[in-house]
């Protein structure tokens, strides 16, 4: 669906469009070329057939500024419409290249593979085959002097031979383009042209051959966009500009990171995982609004500000966690979903308003936060407004991470605070906040270090 639209569409306003396709479960293949001086043949370009298996739910999975997807398959047919059509490229210019530029880790090269996988099955119908080669940019540059320049040619001569069969897509990706496209400027010193310059004329001249080919798609990503010759910059149709995921994104990151740990039972028993990020917002806003209101009659079960409930008759304090006064302020109160009648809570800690979560001995799936909000009134949350808003906080904490990041936390949260086969959900929330904290510091010391 266009990541642009509202998520709720009738289905008499819907344009539907029904692809079948069948994935390609070959594993890429290595294309060599003569190395020209070399002992031995390069690696020039990993090479799939698409649509292929293993890319197969990478466009979904990708959370990116709202409509930078959609954007990119509009461009896509809008390229098409122009060949279509007619219309001259001396008139108006498209030269089917694409440049992601960005941070490291937030997800172009990704994007890139996943375009190609799309298109590969959405123009099914005109192109009855699709091939992906992944140019190894370092591996054409020669310890030969003005070799490098012949590799390419080499190269690009295989592109041009698969754009021969007009039946077939052929998508192009040039990871880190900095590495073939560097400002010549930078090799301006010498009397001798630099074999940097000789490929950077090289590869120009050689997308400037491929924008003849309706059937090939150049998509390319830089860290350092920077450090890119102009002239290819200005070629580029495309210069989307891929930044760091926004709280919205890391939250909805994370969260599907959550629903594949349920899936497999890491996170057991299965629990009501948050909803999205605007309910996620809703629920919490709510649910604080709600505990700064006045308590509607004496007889309600939830105190009124500033007086914290006392345990219930019989009820052993000592299980609590948090010890102390933050222990006792702790009260029952049956969250959404609740199965089974256990209990998971965040107590304050120490004094700390973003809290600590702690478990009844019993374990279960409900979850409830107590937070002081910095020495104030006890504040509530209980079910799926604990976990939104324990999800809520881990998205904020991670600041700064990139999506790549951002997938990894998972993973270093298990392995680093939770160490056994499965957990509840607040008990991974909890190692989830834990280890946030633990690789942004571990990125401050590293920066400290250098």
């Amino acid at each position: 669906m266009d990541d642009s639209l509202p998520s709720g569409v009738s289905f008499w306003q819907g344009d539907f469009r029904v692809h079948i396709y069948r994935l390609s479960h070959e594993e890429p293949e290595q294309e060599m070329i003569d190395g020209a001086g070399e002992e031995e043949e390069i690696a020039a370009c990993d090479q799939w057939v698409l649509p292929a298996a293993s890319l197969e739910g990478v466009w979904e999975s990708l959370v990116l500024a709202r409509g930078v997807k959609n954007h990119l398959l509009e461009y896509a047919t809008s390229a098409l419409l122009f060949t279509d059509k007619g219309v001259s490229k001396n008139v108006i210019s498209w030269n089917k290249v694409v440049l992601l530029h960005g941070p490291p880790g937030t997800g172009k090269t990704s994007l890139c593979k996943a375009l190609a996988h799309k298109l590969s099955i959405r123009l099914g119908d005109r192109y009855s085959t699709g091939q992906l080669l992944e140019i190894n940019a370092h591996s054409l540059f020669s310890k030969w002097f003005s070799e490098s320049g012949k590799l390419v040619q080499r190269l690009f001569e295989h592109i041009l031979e698969l754009a021969d069969d007009e039946d077939s897509l052929v998508c192009v990706l040039v990871d880190e383009v900095e590495s073939l496209t560097a400002a010549r400027s930078a090799s301006m010193g010498g009397n001798e042209p630099s074999d940097a310059m000789r490929v950077v004329n090289a590869v120009l001249t050689q997308i400037d051959n491929l924008r003849e080919r309706d059937n090939v798609l150049v998509l390319t990503t830089s860290n350092v966009s920077e450090a890119i010759d102009l002239a290819f910059v200005d070629r580029a149709d495309i210069k989307q500009y891929i930044g760091l995921p926004t709280a919205p994104a890391r939250y909805q990151v994370l969260h599907s990171c959550l629903e594949e740990l349920v899936r497999v039972g890491i996170i057991s028993p299965p629990s009501h995982l948050p909803p999205s990020y605007s309910k996620a917002v809703g629920l919490t806003a709510g649910a604080a609004g709600a505990a700064a209101a006045p308590s509607a009659s004496p007889s309600s079960s939830f105190p009124s500000a500033g007086a914290p409930p006392q345990p219930a008759s019989g009820e052993d304090t000592s299980r609590r966690g948090g010890g102390g006064s933050a222990s006792a302020s702790l009260w029952e109160e049956k969250g959404e979903g609740d199965g089974d009648g256990g209990r998971e809570r965040v107590a304050n800690g120490g004094g700390n308003s973003n809290g600590a979560i702690g478990l009844e001995p019993d374990g279960g799936g409900d979850v409830v936060v107590m937070d002081t909000d910095g020495g104030g009134a006890p504040q509530i949350r209980t079910g799926l407004h604990a976990g939104s808003e324990a999800l809520l906080e881990v998205a904020r904490l991670a600041e700064g991470l990139s999506g790549r990041a951002l997938r990894k936390l998972p993973f270093q949260a298990h392995a680093f605070y939770v160490q056994r086969q499965s957990c509840t959900l607040a008990e991974f929330l909890s190692a989830m906040t834990r280890a946030v904290h633990k690789e942004l510091g571990d990125r401050r010391s590293l920066e400290t270090h250098r």
